[in-house]
């Protein structure tokens, strides 16, 4: 009964917090005009108390991505506008990791049924690929930045994936556009939406790129096979 209410109570705070972010248009402060704007004053900031700094961005993007809110590219490319490409990528990939694998549980162990039963049919098919390969199919969902992180690390979460490998695949799969992304906050004069960072070249070479799971997949099929 505890555990029960426990949950109830969960649900309800996430909800809430889901609500609040769009009814306040929290939303709308998440784009790249805004960070051009604030820019100066987030980077003197940040240059006078780097660590606090690094932490406060931390808990925004774990926030962010725990509640499965689409923010992870626009505070990916904040990550190199304020903190530079080396440290950019790392906090972005740490925060990343971790609110990926807190949506990841939050949906294997609140959300499930709800998913389940709204997607069953969906899922079926991921639910396939998972069971027979689920290292492969995720990473290169991760690799390729087709279906949005958001709905991954929810959709993942009630298949059969372990959570150790959903986090090592993860942290290593989104380590490629992490560094896009982080890049184009490096470079962020020079772009106006996160659209002009993928270009039509990126996305071809991240489809190349997942497409090397695949390929040593059926190769090592293929020699374990003869």
């Amino acid at each position: 009964m505890k555990i029960h209410l426990i949950k109830v109570i969960t649900i309800c705070s996430l909800l809430g917090l889901f609500t609040t972010f769009y009814m306040l248009g929290i939303n709308d402060l998440f784009t790249v005009e805004t960070l051009k704007a604030i820019r100066s004053d987030v980077t003197s900031y940040k240059n006078n108390f780097p660590l606090f700094s690094g932490l406060v961005f931390i808990l925004v993007y774990i926030s962010g991505t725990s509640l499965s809110l689409p923010v992870a590219g626009i505070l990916s490319i904040s990550a190199g506008a304020i903190f530079g490409l080396f440290w950019g990528t790392i906090l972005a990939s740490i925060a990343g990791t971790t609110g990926a694998i807190i949506a990841f549980l939050l949906s294997r162990y609140l959300f499930r049924d709800y998913i389940q039963n709204r997607y069953g049919e969906r899922l079926t098919v991921i639910n396939e690929g998972v069971n027979q390969n689920g290292h492969v199919y995720l990473l290169t969902m991760r690799l390729v930045p087709v279906i949005p992180y958001f709905i991954i690390n929810s959709v993942m979460g009630v298949t059969p994936i372990s959570v150790y490998s959903f986090c090592l695949v993860s942290f290593f799969g989104m380590i490629p556009i992490t560094i896009i992304m982080v890049n184009g906050g490096v470079q962020i004069a020079s772009i106006n939406t996160i659209q002009d960072i993928m270009s039509v070249r990126v996305i071809i070479s991240f489809l190349l790129i997942g497409l090397i799971p695949i390929i040593s997949n059926k190769i090592s099929k293929h020699l374990n096979y003869n």
